[in-house]
């Protein structure tokens, strides 16, 4: 038995920069095989195959569901910017993370270290 998920919509997540939620769009594509054996396969090794009991009589889905959703997002979620271009981010959040860059502290510890780069 072969299965085909295709998968899209939107997602709810925080965003890595701004940490407000908004909605990502999601699309993915998957294919799972399903063989019959003596035993189930342990999920832990499932792939994009599984190995299902001759005497089972149901499939659970769940934990490849919940796979597939976790591997269509980004690794970064970070807001998309408007059509003008403008990040969506929090504009307060921004302007602190903009003045602890500025404000960056030098370490005297990191200091001795980076003369050795010369």
């Amino acid at each position: 038995m072969q299965f085909e998920f295709d998968l899209s919509g939107q997602i709810e997540v925080a965003c890595d920069r701004c940490l407000e939620t908004f909605n990502q769009d999601v699309e993915y594509f998957a294919k799972l095989t399903v063989k019959f054996g003596e035993e189930n396969s342990s999920l832990d090794e499932a792939d994009d195959s599984i190995t299902l009991s001759l005497l089972e009589d149901n499939i659970i889905l769940d934990k490849h569901f919940f796979d597939y959703v976790h591997l269509s997002l980004p690794i970064k979620n970070v807001h998309p910017d408007d059509s003008n271009g403008q990040s969506q981010c929090n504009p307060e959040m921004l302007q602190r993370i903009m003045a602890e860059q500025e404000e960056e502290v030098s370490d005297p510890r990191w200091d001795a270290l980076k003369s050795l780069m010369n």
